[in-house]
């Protein structure tokens, strides 16, 4: 019996969520997360990716993998901080990815929570990205009415 996508992905959500750490479990369910990426839906990528950050796995190719997954379909905010924030727990820096999911945050920055505008910004710090100062600005803008944090703002 084959695994599906979503299995993979609740089973590693599940390890991180109970913290199982033993090496056998998580690389086996990592590296068919890897093997399965092209399958994934970005909730599935979430949910691999955060389950993997929790137990603090750390092979760069299979995250970076994971997460240029979610650069190839509709990817809500939520989702993105998400996997910026794994990424940033992880150590694991990539310039394209982290510019590409701000990016889609800020057209999206309607449905940015936040929590999210806050993972992103942690994460990117964690992995020395400076991020892009229209994220926080148009948040601030368009949630609390605020102008000009850190730059100003023009729609």
């Amino acid at each position: 019996n084959e695994m599906t996508p979503r299995d993979i992905a609740q089973a590693t959500w599940a390890i991180g969520k109970l913290r199982i750490k033993q090496a056998g479990i998580v690389c086996s369910l990592a590296y068919r997360a890897k093997d399965m990426a092209a399958r994934l839906n970005t909730v599935e990528i979430t949910n691999c990716l955060w389950g993997l950050c929790k137990v603090e796995f750390n092979d760069k190719e299979v995250i970076t993998m994971l997460a240029r997954g979610m650069l190839s379909t509709y990817t809500t905010p939520k989702d993105a901080a998400t996997t910026m924030y794994a990424m940033g727990v992880l150590s694991v820096r990539n310039k394209y990815i982290f510019a590409q999911l701000s990016a889609l945050m800020i057209d999206q920055i309607d449905k940015a929570n936040a929590q999210s505008i806050a993972n992103t910004l942690w994460a990117h710090r964690m992995v020395g990205i400076t991020p892009p100062t229209q994220l926080l600005d148009r948040w601030a803008h368009e949630k609390l009415g605020l102008v000009g944090l850190h730059s100003i703002y023009t729609k």
